[in-house]
């Protein structure tokens, strides 16, 4: 933007980036394998630190007498309960994730992925794995690039994406019953803080 001294945009992240690797090339060769924010100057962006008493108003999780604590606990019931929290759905994300990495499908396109990054110069043994320490910011960026390429040519992240989703689908299977009830327990708290929300916003609308 023209009389602003703002970074060039980066698209947001989709749920499945960096899970089976580096995943955009543009992004890559911008940012090497650091993320888009880490690599925004801080100069660039000032956070307003909070004073003793705003902090002491705000408060934290848990705290029943902060502004957190008291609007948890008007949605959840208790101050102590977490909002918007599907501790079933995210057990099954993590548990499908380490078995599909274990799968022999997945394990034979690494190994493929490794490979073809052997053959660019590179010794790596996983997608997942970062490059040592010490390296320059050029030979970074070239090494995430040529992550990105091998994993295309080689078809990893679909491999991996399609294994993982045929044992998701088992799982929530297996655990229907439990999802439901953690899907309607979210939609009750989003109702009710959408009540809430309407609520302040009429009486700020009649001061």
């Amino acid at each position: 933007m023209a009389g602003f001294d703002l970074p060039d945009p980066v698209r947001p992240p989709d749920l499945t980036d960096r899970r089976y690797g580096l995943s955009n090339l543009s992004e890559a060769a911008r940012f090497g394998y650091g993320l888009p924010d880490e690599a925004i100057p801080s100069d660039r962006v000032q956070m307003k630190e909070l004073s003793e008493s705003e902090r002491k108003a705000l408060g934290s999780d848990g705290d029943q007498e902060g502004c957190i604590g008291i609007g948890t606990a008007r949605v959840t019931g208790s101050a102590l309960a977490a909002t918007a929290t599907s501790p079933v759905a995210v057990k099954i994300q993590k548990d499908t994730w380490l078995a599909s990495s274990e799968d022999g499908r997945v394990r034979a396109s690494i190994s493929d992925w490794s490979k073809c990054m052997k053959s660019g110069g590179f010794e790596m043994s996983t997608p997942l794995e970062s490059p040592k320490a010490g390296i320059s910011e050029s030979e970074e960026k070239r090494i995430a690039t040529s992550s990105i390429k091998c994993s295309s040519s080689v078809g990893l992240p679909r491999v991996w994406f399609d294994v993982e989703a045929e044992l998701q689908v088992l799982a929530i299977s297996k655990e229907s019953a439990k999802l439901e009830a953690e899907k309607g327990e979210l939609r009750r708290q989003l109702d009710k803080a959408d009540s809430i929300a309407k609520m302040a916003g009429g009486l700020d609308g009649g001061n």
